[in-house]
């Protein structure tokens, strides 16, 4: 989205994944964390799993080329799984005690005195990263008592097995980073308890069923990098306990539910890469605990709501890479919180709001590729934690102001193609600006000589005034 910037394009992919898998999943383990406390693992003799569990287990050991998983060490991960059978066909080595711990990634349901009397059922399969390939077994569906499954990021293929839906019991199912085709199931919708549901980063195709607005108990909702297709369900506006909704990188299309403005809860809102349509709904506005909204890269029109400036906890915001149009509201200057703000690639007019100048938490601002007129505002001299400013590719006037020799922590500024006029004298300052690394000001009006503090910058490594401006002048140091 940048031009000649890469790292800005490495940020916001990070963003939205590396920071994801790392931050955003972290509600999610903390449920794992929990079901293994729930369900304490089971230990000592005595101790058996039902028939029909036990052969769910070796199906999908037989079905996920077993003989190919990544083990863990047995002394820290418990034991390899054995299915070895007895000459009755049961299971000689008891996947809830078998050498003293349970075989890895399993959890049972209860201790081994109880369990001394009664069989154990599996609580919890977790094979995160296990390299599983193959595809996922029906017979899953025998672990009724299941709470958690996790078998994200490894190489499964083939369908979800429309029989997950008879894991009634289920609040964590986690398949994500697999190779996964085939529409979603319907029968997702029979999880009533579910509270965190992992797809995403699959080849999951078809539409997103309506059947998910059952979930009623349901706070994570992960579908994104997916071929999803067709429009967003107005029943997710039923999921009124949510509180991430990840469909990003998928070919949605229509428009963004009314039905959604009554996701109160929301923290996270990200529909990025898609084909939506039509304008960003005022309702966003009511969704005052997001953190995160991210409608990036549609075909979305119209104007910035000015209700957007409600969103008091807001951190980051990406609206780039759409057809929108009218001005910057003002409004904007009130996101305090805001880090990341992304408005490039639109049709904006008007002019650049001095408010801006008050988001002391900006670390980048990004508004090129519009038809933004008017001067610089003075007040981004108080933007001390910006690190990244992209004006280029409009319309801007007057000088660079003097002001912005207080941006202390600026890396990269980027305000070429525009008609820019002036000198730079007093415009940087090389004793605090001392991770500055690339100025490009060209194809602007510029007048007078290159200042030598520019050149006094200790971090500087490109430096851009070619085209009209009075001087020419392009310098790459080593």
């Amino acid at each position: 989205m940048g031009e000649g910037n890469g790292s800005t394009i490495s940020q916001l992919w990070l963003l939205e994944y590396a920071n994801y898998w790392v931050t955003l999943r972290l509600p999610g383990l903390v449920v794992l964390v929990m079901l293994v406390c729930m369900a304490k693992g089971a230990e000592g003799a005595g101790l058996a799993v039902s028939e029909q569990e036990g052969a769910a287990l070796c199906t999908l050991l037989n079905s996920t080329r077993g003989d190919s998983w990544r083990w863990r060490p047995e002394a820290e991960a418990g034991a390899v799984w054995n299915c070895s059978v007895d000459s009755a066909g049961g299971l000689v080595h008891n996947p809830c005690n078998y050498g003293g711990s349970s075989w890895q990634g399993v959890t049972c349901s209860l201790s081994p005195a109880d369990c001394s009397s009664q069989a154990c059922s599996i609580t919890r399969l977790g094979l995160s990263d296990y390299n599983l390939t193959g595809f996922i077994p029906a017979a899953l569906s025998k672990l009724t008592a299941l709470m958690g499954l996790d078998l994200n990021t490894n190489q499964l293929t083939g369908p979800i097995p429309v029989e997950v839906g008879k894991l009634t019991a289920l609040q964590f199912l986690s398949l994500d980073n697999n190779q996964l085709t085939g529409p979603i199931p319907v029968e997702v919708g029979q999880l009533a308890t579910l509270k965190y549901l992992y797809l995403d980063n699959n080849q999951l195709t078809g539409t997103i069923p309506s059947e998910v607005g059952k979930l009623t108990e349901l706070e994570y909702l992960s579908l994104g990098t997916n071929q999803l297709t067709g429009p967003i369900p107005v029943e997710v506006g039923q999921l009124i306990t949510l509180e991430f909704l990840y469909l990003s990188n998928n070919q949605l299309t229509g428009t963004i539910p009314v039905d959604m403005g009554m996701l109160a809860n929301l923290q996270f809102f990200l529909l990025g890469s898609n084909q939506l349509t039509s304008t960003i709904p005022s309702f966003v506005g009511q969704m005052t605990a997001l953190e995160v909204l991210l409608f990036h890269m549609n075909q979305l029109t119209g104007p910035i709501p000015v209700e957007v400036g409600q969103l008091s906890a807001l951190a980051f915001l990406f609206f780039d890479s759409n057809q929108l149009t009218g001005t910057i509201p003002s409004e904007v200057g009130k996101l305090t919180e805001l880090e990341i703000l992304y408005l490039q690639a639109n049709q904006l007019t008007g002019s650049v709001p001095e408010e801006l100048g008050s988001l002391q938490s900006l670390k980048e601002l990004l508004l090129f590729n519009n038809i933004i007129r008017g001067a610089i505002p003075g007040s981004f001299g108080f933007l001390h934690s910006v690190q990244e400013l992209q004006l280029h590719d409009n319309r801007l006037e007057g000088t660079l102001p003097v002001t912005m020799a207080n941006m202390i922590r600026l890396r990269n500024i980027f305000v070429q193609n525009n008609m820019l006029t002036g000198s730079l004298d007093g415009v940087f300052n090389h004793s605090v600006q001392l991770s500055l690394s690339t100025i490009d000001a060209s194809n602007n009006r510029f007048g007078g000589s290159v200042p030598d503090e520019i050149f006094l910058l200790p971090e500087l490594r490109v430096l851009s005034l070619s085209g009209t401006n009075k001087y020419i002048y392009r310098c790459v140091v080593d």
